[in-house]
């Protein structure tokens, strides 16, 4: 067998090879690196909501937390009850969900196109998008995990609307509910987005007005709220959520900053989705070149027109708000992996070993991440649970903690697990005994101080 044959994208066995050791080299130092971006900020409310015993109410730092529902939280003490509580808490859910994603994207190719090559070829283009698999992939925050539940829902319109399946229909009420549950209202708009893009291009509106649509939609209201009227605040917590939704609408009112997020936000998407989509925009143009030449380079199947228009106005709103990141469209990539992997697996020899040579280069890329940036910056920064391990000498547990130090709050988590208590802000415990500070915040006698990053973080005592 030659060598082109063993790495070519039609061998399945060697694309499951590299979504495996593609998989695998996301665990590299990952209960190692420090926490980074979000990441304390959903420790912190898990760690205190399983402390405290109240699966509704969510705090952080001891203060009410109205920004996010209680879904990723509920699912990282469920993972703390098999990791234990560490950087691996929250960043395993991640990974098994890009795995499950992968999985879900695989049996939604094959059930559409029967081709499973095919079907496997499109979850490794998932995988081993750029944003996936060198970030959101593994990293501890909410984005991939909220993907993989709006993936189910939309997959579940798609069937549901396409073979007038009323117990898909059904089902992708119930997943909008707890999508909500994940975010709050992008939920509504990835739903009812996506249900007016297979309206227009079925061309039936009516459909959504039959009785199993309107009991999706009742479900998708009812979940939510069965939470929110159990909280202490109901109207205050829909009202931050609303608020933490759209705000970012706002930003549009910048003429400057709306004009370069028009020009910017589409490179921005297709960095994200390195290195597939590369090649995706080059055999859609080179289709649309053929068509206008009035040749045939390759047919694109009723499937896949039907995605194009859900993703088209899932996107409107994203571009034309200024204040979207790029993460936002996340929940968006499985659907882009499934039409990437059809061009890609309908190319030519020449396009497919072009595509597994890049993806090659993006496998050392990949493994410079993991074996060299990462032990780098671990060495130049140090550990901030180091910082934190190092405080537990001076503090006495059954004394109250407070902490100010929002820019660096790992070290927050780290005082809560170290001590087994819940550490909150000053305003929180104003008869605090030590408190953990990096800001202007400075009363008491300091016991400590630390050098992190550019950064001081002190240790007081009252």
């Amino acid at each position: 067998m030659s060598f082109w044959k063993i790495i070519n994208v039609e061998n399945p066995r060697f694309v499951l090879f590299l979504i495996f050791f593609a998989v695998v080299l996301m665990f590299p130092y990952i209960n190692v690196f420090n926490l980074r971006g979000e990441e304390a900020l959903r420790l912190i409310p898990s760690w205190e909501m399983f402390k405290r015993g109240d699966w509704i109410n969510l705090t952080y730092l001891g203060e009410f937390y109205y920004n996010k529902p209680p879904f990723f939280y509920w699912m990282t003490i469920i993972s703390s009850k098999i990791v234990g509580w560490q950087e691996l808490t929250v960043r395993i859910l991640s990974i098994l969900s890009t795995v499950l994603i992968a999985f879900g994207v695989f049996l939604f190719s094959n059930k559409l196109f029967q081709n499973k090559k095919m079907a496997v070829l499109s979850s490794l283009i998932f995988v081993t998008f750029l944003d996936v698999w060198f970030w959101y992939g593994w990293i501890g925050e909410i984005d991939i995990s909220l993907t993989l539940f709006v993936f189910i829902m939309m997959a579940s319109q798609y069937l549901g609307f396409s073979k007038n399946s009323s117990k898909w229909i059904i089902f992708s009420g119930f997943m909008a509910g707890i999508v909500f549950l994940f975010k709050g209202f992008p939920s509504y708009l990835f739903y009812g987005l996506t249900f007016l893009g297979l309206s227009i291009y079925f061309k039936r509106f009516w459909v959504l007005f039959r009785s199993s649509y309107l009991v999706a939609y009742l479900l998708a209201i009812i979940i939510p709220m069965l939470w929110i009227i159990n909280t202490l605040d109901p109207w205050k917590h829909i009202e931050v959520l609303f608020r933490e939704s759209f705000m970012r609408a706002e930003e549009g009112k910048n003429i400057g900053k709306f004009v370069k997020h028009l020009l910017m936000f589409p490179l921005e998407n297709i960095k994200q989705t390195l290195p597939a989509s590369i090649f995706l925009l080059y055999l859609i143009g080179k289709q649309i070149y053929s068509k206008m030449k009035n040749k045939v380079f390759m047919v694109t199947p009723e499937e896949l027109k039907a995605f194009g228009v859900i993703l088209a106005i899932n996107y409107i709103p994203y571009y034309l708000s200024a204040g979207s990141h790029g993460r936002y469209l996340l929940p968006l990539f499985p659907f882009v992996a499934v039409i990437a992997g059809y061009y890609i697996y309908n190319a030519s020899e020449k396009v497919k070993k072009v595509f597994v040579l890049t993806l090659f280069f993006f496998f050392i890329l990949k493994g410079i991440q993991v074996f060299v940036i990462a032990p780098a910056m671990i060495k130049k920064s140090g550990l901030i649970k180091n910082v934190a391990a190092d405080m537990m000498n001076y503090i006495h547990t059954d004394k109250k903690i407070a902490c100010s130090c929002e820019k660096h709050k790992a070290v927050c988590f780290w005082i809560d697990v170290f001590g087994d208590t819940i550490v909150a802000k000053p305003s929180v415990y104003p008869d605090w005994t030590y408190l953990i500070t990096c800001t202007e915040y400075k009363e008491g006698n300091l016991i400590k101080s630390y050098k992190y990053r550019k950064d001081t973080i002190e240790l007081r005592v009252k």
